[in-house]
Formats: structure tokens, sequence, C-alpha cells
């Protein structure tokens, strides 16, 4: 769980993340600085990965194969980058996506 005051402190309003706390291994909770919270599937943050392993940087082309990416994910550790992202550690032996906050939003405002 990541909580505390605002998790970042220069962004547009409704794009901090306030709190996160795993509900349980297939679920995170979100609530971000306007109020607005969700509930989200972890394998749905994981299959939007942003990192260059799953799309490619020049075309914009999704190379992750949502096939190869387990059912029962789960992340391991979350980690916060700077004040504007999470980091995770997924139980795939993946962790190079950065997802920002914004991310975060729209992938919660998805479901």
């Amino acid at each position: 769980m990541i909580s505390g005051d605002k998790m970042a402190n220069n962004q547009t309003p409704g794009n901090m993340i306030v709190n996160i706390e795993q509900v349980d291994t297939g679920k995170l909770k979100i609530v971000f600085d306007d109020g607005y919270k969700n509930t989200i599937f972890v394998r749905d943050i994981r299959l939007k990965c942003p990192c260059a392993q799953c799309i490619d940087e020049m075309t914009g082309k999704i190379l992750l194969v949502s096939q190869q990416v387990p059912l029962n994910i789960y992340p391991q550790q979350i980690a916060p980058i700077g004040n504007y992202a999470l980091r995770f550690d997924w139980s795939d032996g993946h962790n190079t996506g950065l997802f920002t906050y914004k991310l975060l939003r729209e992938i919660a405002e998805a479901q």
C-alpha cells in the first residue's frame, strides 16, 4: 500500500494518486486527489504496460501478447517513481514499465 499526502504535487487535479492498496492478489484500489476511486484488475494494468518491450517506440504497435500474460499475474512490489508514476515488479518477472498517474487514471476510468 502506498498512501499519505498527495503522491504528486505538480499534476493536474484528478491525476494525482493519494492512496493505492492491494484489495487481493488480482485487484488494486486506487484513490485520486479529486475523490475518484476505482478497483482495477492488475492484469489490466500489466496489459497496458508502456515500456519499449511492450510497445514499439517508433510505431506505437503493441508488442505484448496478451495471451502470454498469466491470468493470475500480480504485483510483487509497487514503487513510486518521482512525483508522477509507479513501477510494478510483476510476478511474471517484468518490471520496466513506468505507469504515470495519468495512465493509471485512464485505465481506472476504462473499467
